[in-house]
């Protein structure tokens, strides 16, 4: 479900689909994921559904960003080395 994302802002397009700004709390850079569904994102934000059925249309690294805010190089440098078995 929704965690508290650390969004810095957020705008709606022509399209009315949101861009979303992200500060990453790893690298504390900035990054930016457009085209995210308005009406999705706000049921998302509530709790109503997981990020992968709400947000297929984003990659997995996308995904991460929303929950998080860290971007993917950094999600996987936390996690460089580790097998998966372990």
């Amino acid at each position: 479900m929704a965690s508290a994302t650390p969004l810095e802002s957020s705008y709606v397009a022509d399209d009315g689909t949101l861009t979303l700004h992200f500060a990453c709390p790893i690298c504390e850079q900035p990054s930016e994921i457009s085209g995210v569904n308005a009406d999705r994102w706000k049921r998302w934000r509530k709790g109503e559904g997981y990020v992968q059925d709400m947000f297929p249309e984003l990659s997995d690294g996308q995904r991460g960003t929303l929950m998080s805010g860290e971007h993917e190089a950094c999600f996987d440098a936390l996690f460089a080395g580790m097998d998966e078995d372990e």
